[in-house]
Order: structure tokens, then sequence, then C-alpha cells
């Protein structure tokens, strides 16, 4: 039986920093009268040149969002694209982070009830915001739990029958293998590389 190493282990590809807006947090009742005061408005200050007028229009618009809606910087971390990641992934997902957010949004309203309390006299207005982030926690963790086991069994089901199906077929096989330990390309998780070594202990000798 022959026997060899492989190394699993690649470099962590480097952070990038991107910036957007948030765009969930556009007032538009704001953003409409920004813009009926502005030059977008005002036919008459419009220049005559076609490329200058989609000049303004540019600049003018980054203005109005630049005061309303600032750029936000973030860190995003490059990842690759999963396979077996389908719309019941992407469902359940979705899922997850609204409950994140409705989380998130009742801590907030917890924290401001707790500051306005004066005395005892908002007692029940505390214990009520106090349950419902209590709820919501539950709700989120809960989901947060359904997401990672659904994404396990979609994984281990997918690699287990595309490894099973090119068995006859060495090449396939292997390059199915550099897949899923993530060669050429950007690092496999751990979660992705013990299922390798799961997967690959399941092969004929």
């Amino acid at each position: 039986m022959l026997r060899w190493k492989v190394n699993a282990t690649r470099d962590v590809p480097p952070a990038v920093t991107v910036s957007s807006r948030p765009w969930r947090c556009l007032d538009v009742e704001l953003l409409r009268s920004a813009l009926s005061t502005s030059r977008l408005c005002q036919p008459e200050s419009w220049p005559s040149d076609i490329d200058k007028m989609a000049g303004m229009y540019d600049t003018e618009l980054t203005n109005v969002l630049d005061a309303l809606l600032p750029k936000r910087q973030f860190v995003r971390r490059p990842r690759p694209t999963d396979p077996c990641f389908d719309k019941e992934c992407r469902d359940a997902k979705r899922a997850t982070r609204r409950l994140e957010r409705k989380f998130a949004a009742s801590t907030r309203r917890a924290a401001a009830v707790n500051a306005s309390v004066v005395g005892t006299s908002q007692s029940a207005a505390v214990s009520a915001a106090t349950s419902e982030t209590t709820a919501a926690k539950a709700a989120w963790y809960n989901q947060r739990r359904l997401y990672r086991q659904l994404r396990l069994t979609k994984c281990s089901e997918y690699w287990s029958g595309r490894i099973e199906a090119d068995q006859s077929d060495p090449r396939k096989l292997w390059k199915s293998v550099d897949t899923l330990l993530g060669r050429d390309r950007l690092p496999a998780s751990s979660a992705l590389r013990h299922l390798a070594v799961s997967l690959l202990t399941r092969l004929p000798r």
C-alpha cells in the first residue's frame, strides 16, 4: 500500500477594504427634498454641453448622497465559491441575517428603554423590551445552528456524490480532491478539510 503526505494548508488571502453606502438607512423623503433644492431641479443652471451635464448630474447626486448617506468602509475577506451552496442555503442564510438584524434592533430598543427609565414607573416597558431581546436572540441562535447544519449536510452530500462518481476516472477524482482541499485557489475552510479527509478514507485502497 502506498502512502504519502498531503499538505492542506494554504496562505490566507489578504483582506480587502471596500466602501459602500448603507442603503437600508436611506430616508426617501430627505433624499427627495435634497434633490428638489439641488441643481438637478434647476433647468436654468444646466450646462448646454451634454458631457458637462452628465458630469453635473454625477457630482450633484454624489454630494447629496454624501450628505445623507456617507460611505462606510469595511473589510471583506475573499472566500471561494461553494458549489453546494444552493437556493436552500441562500434562503437559510437570508433568514439567519434577518434574525441577526432583528436581534440587534431589539438590543438597541432595550438600551433606549433602559436609559429613559425613571424609578419603577416604566418597569413593565423594561421587562417587555428585555423579553423581546431574549426571544430575538434565541430565534437567531436557533436559525444559525440550523443554517450551519444545513451547510454541512449539503457539503457532505455534494462531495460524497462527486467523489463516488469520479472513482472510475483517477484524473477527475484527484481534480475533485484538489478542489475540495482548496489547491490553486483560495484556502478551503477547516470544515471542508475535515470533510475531505473523511471522504478520502472511504476510497478503496
